[in-house]
């Protein structure tokens, strides 16, 4: 049983070249390919494997949830982590759906690579982020690999570079104005 009485699921769904994102509150589910968007693959698979880290979080933080009592601390800390995680995956649902609506919209796909910079930055200064190991399907992926796929990316992308010296925070809404 999930947080809100629901089963425990993934959302995220990530393939080679493509992602598919459903089963939360708010958008329809988002299917993308990366070559249909105008932005750097790099930038799309290191979001995706972002977003896949989170899922595994949320997921393995909503089945511990199950064996905790209802009125248990650790039960409202690890609710607040899966919403948390959910919150991240959902931004990034929208600005896709956003950006294929404006695929040539050089401010959303900057927000694609602002969103990658706070989430690097929240990897980095939040307790919940510990290194955790998780697998997903034959896929085994820690806090620390997302990590260096981040700063590998930003190896070759200029403006993910420039994004993560700024240490910025994201905000959702001002790439929608």
């Amino acid at each position: 049983m999930g947080i809100f009485g629901g089963p425990c699921k993934h959302l995220v769904d990530y393939q080679k070249e493509s992602l598919s994102l459903s089963g939360f509150s708010g958008p329809d589910k988002v299917n993308v390919k990366f070559g249909d968007l105008k932005i750097d693959p790099k930038v799309m698979q290191t979001a995706a494997e972002i977003t896949q880290l989170y899922d595994a979080m949320q997921y393995s933080d909503c089945m511990k949830i199950e064996q905790l009592p209802k009125n248990s601390p650790d039960r409202v800390k690890l609710t607040h982590e899966v919403l948390e995680n959910e919150h991240q995956i959902v931004q990034l649902a929208l600005l896709i759906k956003v950006l294929a609506l404006s695929p040539n919209s050089e401010k959303l796909q900057q927000a694609i690579v602002d969103w990658i910079a706070a989430q690097a930055n929240r990897m980095s200064h939040s307790p919940e982020m510990t290194p955790k190991v998780l697998r997903v399907a034959t896929k085994t992926l820690t806090v620390t690999g997302v990590r260096s796929s981040i700063r590998a990316t930003a190896d070759t992308v200029p403006a993910l570079k420039s994004a993560l010296a700024t240490h910025k925070t994201f905000n959702f809404k001002s790439y929608l104005e």
